[in-house]
Order: structure tokens, then C-alpha cells, then sequence
């Protein structure tokens, strides 16, 4: 058993020991550590994740995920496919059944300059222009909007808006993804 010491401004725990190390196949280890309270003595124990893993987590709850009227907007991520550009959300509704719509959708570069989307899609309907569709509690709606002949000079955008029959969800700071 291992025994590593760490101090963490304000914290209270300080003492970290790896327990033990798994493995079905080398590929999927799995790693699990306590962490002791010096102040109290106390162990909890848990499975360790990766740095890459934790931040999936925080994109998921931070500036990508929106909610107003009891519609959750997760935009999931923005993919160059050349010349066009696709992003990719999430839609839920947590309320009643109810009809949502995107509407007109942009980007908007460092220079001011606004891409119009060309078209959005709603689970698996879609329209080039403004869309509205049905939604149930509870479901996820994959939901997509494509921008056509985006510059391949621009790598990111300040700010990607998409109207909605809710509100216009503002995201910042998008990163064109390269297609797969």
C-alpha cells in the first residue's frame, strides 16, 4: 500500500492512499484510493477518475447547459464537416407537454462578423429556417443546426445564439471541432 501526502490550500484532507488496482485486462483498470481526515480521522473511499473524465463532467454543467422554462439546452459540441459546421444539442423538457421551435440561429466571430444557420433539426424532423416540433416530459431530443461554407480560417467562435420559442440560449467561446 502506497502512502501519498498532499496539501490542498484550505482543506482539511491531507493524506491520500491508494488501496488497490483491478484489473480485468490491462485496458480497463480500474483504481480505487482513501482519503484519511487528519483532523478527524475519518476514510472515505471511492473509485479515482481521470482529469478528462471530470471535465467532460463540469462541460456538461457549466456554460453548455442552460435552462429557462423548465427546457434544459445542452449544446453538446460544434463539428467542422468542409466546408459546413455542425452543433450538436440536447433539448429536455421537465414541464408539461409543449411545442418548441429554433429559430434563427448564429455565429458571430471575433470581428463581428454573423454566420447565419442553414438549417435545425429537432430528434429526427427538420427544416431549413425557423422549426417547431412537439415535446414530451422527460425525453431527450437530440437536436441539430448546421451553418454551411464556414471559413476554415475560423477555429472558434465568441458566440454561437440560438433562438428559441423559449428564449435565445447564448453560448460562448465555441470550438470547431475537426470531423472524426
Amino acid at each position: 500500500m502506497n502512502s501519498i501526502r498532499f496539501v490542498q490550500r484550505g482543506a482539511i484532507l491531507t493524506s491520500l492512499m491508494l488501496v488497490s488496482l483491478t484489473s480485468t485486462n490491462s485496458a480497463k483498470a480500474e483504481q480505487r484510493a482513501c482519503v484519511i481526515s487528519e483532523e478527524s480521522g475519518a476514510t472515505v473511499c471511492g473509485k479515482v477518475t481521470t482529469a478528462k473524465k471530470e471535465a467532460k463532467k463540469s462541460n456538461e454543467n457549466s456554460q453548455y447547459r442552460q435552462e429557462a422554462q423548465e427546457i434544459i439546452f445542452v449544446l453538446k459540441g460544434c463539428k467542422r464537416y468542409n466546408p459546413n459546421v455542425i452543433c450538436d444539442f440536447v433539448i429536455k423538457n421537465k414541464g408539461a407537454e409543449r411545442n418548441f421551435g429554433i429559430g434563427n440561429t448564429n455565429f458571430t466571430d471575433s470581428n463581428g462578423k454573423v454566420y447565419p444557420s442553414y438549417s435545425a433539426k429537432i430528434g429526427n424532423q427538420g427544416t431549413n429556417g425557423v422549426y417547431e416540433v412537439k415535446i414530451i416530459p422527460d425525453i431527450n431530443y437530440a437536436s441539430t443546426v448546421t451553418f454551411n461554407n464556414i471559413p476554415n480560417s475560423l477555429k472558434e467562435f465568441p458566440v454561437l445564439d440560438v433562438e428559441t420559442s423559449v428564449k435565445t440560449f447564448r453560448f460562448r467561446n465555441i470550438v470547431l471541432n475537426k470531423e472524426d
